[in-house]
């Protein structure tokens, strides 16, 4: 499957699309509860950590292997890890402290210097851009299909 955009990852492509995605305040976006289907968790409100299942979720759409993760870390164990970015990379971040267990992930699409940008799910509660600074990184992850 080859991507619409020139030089751009199908997967990348199909976040561009869910940009501006929503939580509905009072209620359910059904389009973020369709996230979680591509999951071992299937939520029941859009108020939950959803940052890696839309990763899953996009990658399920475009046929690349999904680890159906709900924990932005176990992606740390997902494809391959590359050297460093890369347009259209997963990566990995820590949250609170390297240690701790939880994360967030999303996909990389610019780099500036120490910090990155990521369009990712569950970002300001919605499909967004936010830059990280790139201490935050654990990781950088790319597909590896299985044949």
């Amino acid at each position: 499957m080859s991507s619409t955009s020139p030089g751009l990852p199908v997967w990348l492509d199909t976040a561009i699309a869910e940009h501006g995605v929503a939580e509905v305040r009072g209620g359910e976006n059904e389009r973020i509860l369709e996230y979680f289907r591509s999951t071992v968790y299937h939520a029941r409100e859009d108020e939950v950590p959803w940052c890696a299942a839309f990763v899953c979720w996009c990658l399920d759409q475009t046929q690349q292997p999904n680890p159906s993760t709900v924990r932005s870390r176990d992606f740390l164990e997902y494809g391959v890890e590359l050297d460093g970015w890369r347009l259209g990379a997963i990566a990995v971040l820590w949250r609170g402290s390297p240690t701790a267990t939880t994360g967030h992930v999303g996909f990389v699409v610019q780099s500036m210097g120490d910090q990155i940008v990521l369009l990712g799910g569950n970002q300001g509660d919605r499909v967004d851009l936010a830059i990280y600074p790139t201490s935050q990184v654990l990781s950088y992850r790319w597909p590896m299909r299985t044949s």
